[in-house]
């Protein structure tokens, strides 16, 4: 009888050990990533100018990573525009793949290179519902800039770096 209840405290013992060793791997994990956060994961601000309904406007605006796919890296772009007439709310996604540049069945190639606060970006044109967006992308998968035209509004949103 003495060798059983042995084997059971002993199972016991082990099976609390183990459940020790599980959340300290997951805490220590936690830790980890938290001290090296994936920089595709990063949100941006942005800062709008141009017209809306004719009408001189400016913005604000983020970019925020939502993590969908293990094949890329998608982001929600949303702005607000304000004039003395209209506010005016709106977004749209960016899809990029694994090597940081824009989803090419999707935005196409880039048509050219430009630099923009001292960030060498790709440059591609996309046209959507009616909405022309000239997009200036690099580094990490980050919209460095981005030009909107739209039928009732025109602005180019600039990503505020700190």
């Amino acid at each position: 009888m003495i060798a059983r209840n042995g084997n059971t405290l002993i199972a016991i013992v082990l099976v609390l050990l183990l459940m020790a060793g599980s959340l300290g791997m997951f805490f220590m994990i936690q830790i980890l990533s938290s001290a090296n956060p994936d920089p595709h994961e990063q949100s941006y601000d942005y800062y709008y100018e141009g017209t809306l309904d004719g009408i001189a406007c400016t913005g604000t605006g983020t970019s925020t990573y939502t993590p969908e796919s293990t094949k890329g890296y998608q982001y929600t772009i949303k702005y607000t525009l304000k004039s003395d007439e209209r506010t005016l709310e709106a977004g749209f996604p960016l899809l990029f793949n694994k090597d940081d540049k824009l989803v090419p069945d999707v935005y196409g190639e880039p048509i050219g290179k430009e630099m923009i606060g001292g960030f060498e970006t790709d440059v591609y044109e996309f046209t959507n519902n009616g909405i022309n967006y000239t997009f200036y992308t690099g580094g990490t998968s980050i919209l460095y800039r981005v030009i909107i035209d739209a039928p009732d509004y025109s602005v180019t949103g600039d990503i505020l770096l700190t």
